[in-house]
């Protein structure tokens, strides 16, 4: 099995099936980037990979079958999105790229070659990869695919219908960038001669989506995308920005000719015309792409559509980046650090990582303990530093009380945590040096784990998050405080976004109690994982 790979068909496909063997073909070989190379007359010529791409737009649109080794993209119009369509569906783990003309290079190297055309030798493709892809193949595969001479092309009446622009837009978030993303590309490229002007929606155009605290920076998502497109077709100048708004360069630039639209975001572009003829300025021809279907759900969370929504999701529970080092710390027993903001369901989580077999720790209640009896010296910092207004009819430090302090002040919350963690982490270490004898794992729930000592004596991270309005809803109903004291809470802690930065697992608990399961249940098989394979190492 190779991490890479490139599929060379000979053109024109006529048949979707064709296409559909082919990929599932190279499934068997390929297993991370799959790029996608449809080349004319390879069967044929034996010079194919040294005549140069067409100059011009008119050059490409006039291309016909023969001795030109190249496709215009009027021809690519239908096949390329119909090969993000069968890849959804076939090999949707794989990242495929259709390469609508030769790249220079390619950032991913393929290490096998795959094609069609089976009358030129396995030297004629290494040959081939390396003048045009600059790439160094380990081996060549042929496929046995049946080509019909004088069949019916399925793909010719759309081609048919394609008009080109030379200045083309389109907006996104693009985040994950997966084959949904692709065909919508695609779709724009092959309408565009000259430039393709990109919108990629930043920060405060994404609040409202599901979770939205897992979404790459824009200057990510930008690269990301950028280095895709300039892979797959270098005859095009990109123009990618950041939009704060719904409408972009859309309603700016008076070059623009076409604007290709989403099923779902048709209307936006309506109102980007109204827009723009509000200006003075030419509407915009709008091609609508229907939207590609998900026919792999995982859940009755995951939406019907291929979408980032759905791949975020998928990355709940699972290993979002690898934990940091720590030699400073035992191999075992292995401490995660569980934390989140209040209400996000952090012990409802460690209590399904205990029916696992996991050992637990509540520094909340030690952090009480500290302070429970009034002949502690916790209890007696905390009562200089806050006043006998604090304690209840029996003297002891009533939380409701010290919490509508603390929680209205970052200073003053600063200083009861510092008076509380150092008795806190002794108890602390007293329970991992009990508990190890019967868990190699152990679970240390904490709201202070990134910011506190514990971040660097802990093997990693993992973070409950919850969106405000449902953390308002639970603390009103759990704590019986009002909508203000709720959201005093919050504010007083870490936000979502800035804890899943340092996250190496995430979960969320605003969904059914079985999802929420279920990624519990994925962390701890690939945890159970990583330390196998810890041991195998050793």
């Amino acid at each position: 099995m190779f991490s890479s790979g490139i599929v060379v068909l000979s053109f024109p496909v006529k048949k979707r099936s064709a296409i559909a063997r082919c990929l599932k073909n190279a499934s068997d070989f390929v297993r991370t980037v799959l790029y996608v190379k449809l080349e004319p007359n390879a069967a044929k010529s034996k010079r194919c990979f040294a005549v140069r791409e067409p100059r011009t737009a008119n050059d490409a649109n006039d291309a016909i079958a023969g001795e030109q080794c190249f496709v215009s993209k009027k021809q690519l119009t239908s096949i390329v999105p119909f090969i993000y369509r069968v890849a959804s569906k076939t090999i949707p783990s794989i990242d495929v790229r259709v390469l609508i003309n030769h790249p220079s290079d390619l950032k991913t190297k393929p290490e096998i070659l795959l094609t069609d055309c089976t009358s030129n030798g396995e030297s004629f493709w290494q040959k081939y990869a390396s003048t045009l892809f600059n790439a160094r193949i380990k081996e060549v595969k042929f496929m046995d695919i049946v080509h019909q001479e004088n069949e019916e092309s399925e793909f010719a009446e759309a081609e048919a219908q394609c008009r080109s622009y030379d200045n083309v837009c389109l907006g996104g978030t693009f985040d994950n960038l997966h084959n949904g993303h692709k065909v919508f590309l695609s779709e724009a490229l092959l309408r565009c001669n000259k430039s393709l002007t990109i919108g990629v929606t930043d920060i405060e155009m994404i609040r409202k989506k599901v979770l939205w605290e897992l979404i790459e920076p824009v200057e990510t998502r930008m690269k990301y995308l950028r280095e895709y497109l300039e892979q797959v077709d270098t005859s095009v100048l990109y123009k990618i920005v950041p939009i704060h708004d719904p409408f972009g360069p859309a309603v700016e630039d008076d070059a623009l000719e076409c604007l290709v639209v989403s099923e779902e975001t048709a209307k936006g572009g309506i109102k980007v015309n109204e827009v723009r003829e509000s200006k003075a300025m030419k509407p915009l021809d709008l091609h609508i792409v229907t939207l590609l279907e998900e026919s792999m759900r995982q859940s009755e969370n995951e939406e019907d559509k291929v979408s980032s929504s759905t791949a975020r999701l998928r990355k709940l529970g699972q290993l979002l980046r690898e934990p940091e080092p720590r030699p400073n710390l035992p191999r075992r027993p292995y401490l995660i650090g569980l934390t989140g903001g209040i209400a996000s369901g952090k012990s409802a989580i460690c209590k399904k990582l205990q029916s696992l077999g996991a050992g637990f720790i509540n520094c909340d209640i030690l952090a009480h303990e500290t302070y429970q009896s009034p002949e502690s010296e916790t209890y007696k910092q905390i009562v200089d530093a806050f006043g006998d207004s604090i304690l209840d009819s029996n003297s002891n430090i009533d939380r409701k009380k010290l919490g509508s302090i603390v929680f209205s002040s970052q200073e003053k919350l600063r200083l009861l945590n510092s008076i509380v963690w150092p008795a806190t982490g002794k108890l602390l270490n007293r329970q991992i040096e009990e508990l190890k004898l019967k868990h190699e794992i152990i679970i240390i729930e904490s709201a202070l784990v990134l910011n506190s000592a514990l971040k660097d004596n802990i093997h990693e991270i993992w973070v409950c998050i919850i969106p405000e309005e449902e953390a308002v809803s639970r603390i009103k109903h759990r704590n019986n405080l009002s909508d203000e004291e709720a959201k005093k809470r919050i504010a007083s802690q870490m936000s979502n976004s800035e804890s899943v930065k340092h996250a190496n697992v995430v979960f969320c608990s605003l969904w059914h109690h079985k999802f929420t399961q279920s990624q519990v249940e994925k962390a701890w098989k690939g945890l159970l994982n990583r330390l196998e394979g810890d041991r195998t190492i050793d």
